[in-house]
């Protein structure tokens, strides 16, 4: 697909040498993704794994096949998580509640880690009624 996007023309010389380099590194990471089909190991890690974690392992082995399978898959997370958070701030960010502060509110509801509750607790200040 790559060479829709290179000159037609025959007699156009600079593109000729592009083109080797290009179909060159495709060779390349298409045999090394051949290799990677045919490993029990990497079979067994890709069952057992996120399709990250999977690439990742990949990249210790095929630095450059897994570097390019994640660049590949990086749009997807960032973005999902820019459309978690527009979704959380137009939940958070209210006419009622359009003083509030978005940042903490924010990654509050977008963070995948769970919080601290012992910490925020010890932390927090009591409210005394007057």
């Amino acid at each position: 697909m790559y060479y829709l996007y290179l000159p037609q023309h025959s007699e156009d010389v600079q593109s000729a040498p592009v083109k080797s380099i290009i179909e060159e590194h495709l060779a390349n990471l298409i045999e090394k993704l051949l290799d990677v089909s045919s490993d029990r190991d990497l079979k067994m890690t890709f069952e057992n794994s996120t399709l990250t974690q999977f690439w990742v392992c990949v990249k210790k082995e095929h630095p450059e096949l897994g570097k390019t399978a994640l660049e590949q898959l990086l749009p997807f997370g960032s973005t999902h998580l820019c459309e978690a958070s527009f979704s959380a701030m137009t939940l958070i960010k209210t006419k009622q509640r359009n003083r509030l502060g978005l940042e903490k509110s924010l990654i509050t509801a977008v963070s995948s880690l769970p919080p601290r509750m012992t910490k925020m607790l010890s932390e927090g200040q009591a409210h005394v009624s007057h």
